[in-house]
């Protein structure tokens, strides 16, 4: 078998498969040609903060991100359809992940402090989130109302930056 380094990380069979990742990487964007990643490839990478999984990868294996304790971003494809169990365990920086509609979630996926948002929710919570930014930019939050992050979810927000006012929900 014919291994490939990128950017600290070995891949195999043609770069379709991530095999494994050095502790030392902080982003990584998993290449496009990559569909699978093995068990435990990113276990313990604390310095991890940010990883892109492309389009094409269908499963986050057992293990896969475990341990990595600094990772508070995972950007997760449309074409995911499951995430393994404790594949994100020990991920205590990781305040939220978005997850694909159609996607399975295996017990301890995630540490119990993430939140796991499916669409709705997960528009919910982003409006949340810019609000809570957008407050700390000078721009004027008018009215705010975040339901809880449940199926139903509804974000209302008013903001108002100069004499122009906007709102969505």
């Amino acid at each position: 078998m014919q291994v490939y380094e990128d950017k600290g990380v070995i891949l195999a069979n043609e770069r379709k498969v991530v095999l494994r990742a050095v502790a030392a990487i902080r982003q990584y964007d998993i290449p496009p040609t990559v569909k699978t990643i093995s068990d435990a490839a990113f276990k313990n990478c604390t310095q991890l903060v940010e990883v892109t999984v492309p389009e094409g990868v269908r499963a986050i294996p057992f293990e896969a991100f475990s341990g990595c304790t600094s990772l508070r971003s995972v950007k997760l494809p449309s074409t995911l359809r499951s995430i393994g169990k404790r594949a994100f365990a020990g991920c205590d920086s990781l305040e939220a992940c978005e997850i694909p509609e159609k996607c399975g979630v295996r017990k301890e996926a995630f540490p119990p402090s993430c939140k796991v948002l499916r669409p709705p929710e997960a528009v919910a919570w982003r409006a949340c989130q810019l609000a809570k930014a957008c407050a700390n930019d000078g721009v004027e939050i008018v009215g705010m109302q975040c339901a809880g992050l449940r199926p139903d979810a509804e974000a209302k927000l008013q903001v108002r930056c100069g004499n122009v006012s906007s709102r969505c929900r």
